[in-house]
């Protein structure tokens, strides 16, 4: 497993709305074009945008970055990333344990 972190300052024209629409459908694009395991974005309290991606493996991310131009661009300033992780073990779970 291999995970990306991207950190984002949107620009002043830029609406927090219009980013979490374009990241949204950039990220389903991605997912369904490019094979990743999804993304998850945070706002900081900072009022940057933080987002998590995972994908299979560290190739299947850098076969998209060849293929496809970063797309945020437009809508925000890439202030920190890509850093890249490589999963040495993950228990994030989707449902809460039942005590």
């Amino acid at each position: 497993m291999f995970a990306v972190i991207y950190r984002w300052k949107l620009r002043e024209e830029v609406s927090e709305g219009e980013f979490t629409r374009h990241w949204h459908d950039e990220t389903q694009k991605i997912y369904l074009t490019y094979g990743s395991l999804g993304s998850c974005l945070h706002k900081v309290e900072d009022g940057t945008f933080l987002a998590y991606a995972k994908w299979p493996s560290r190739d299947n991310w850098e076969n998209m970055m060849r293929q496809k131009e970063e797309s945020n661009g437009e809508h925000a300033t890439l202030i920190d990333g890509p850093i890249c992780l490589e999963t040495i073990d993950d228990l994030l779970r989707d449902t809460v344990h039942k005590i």
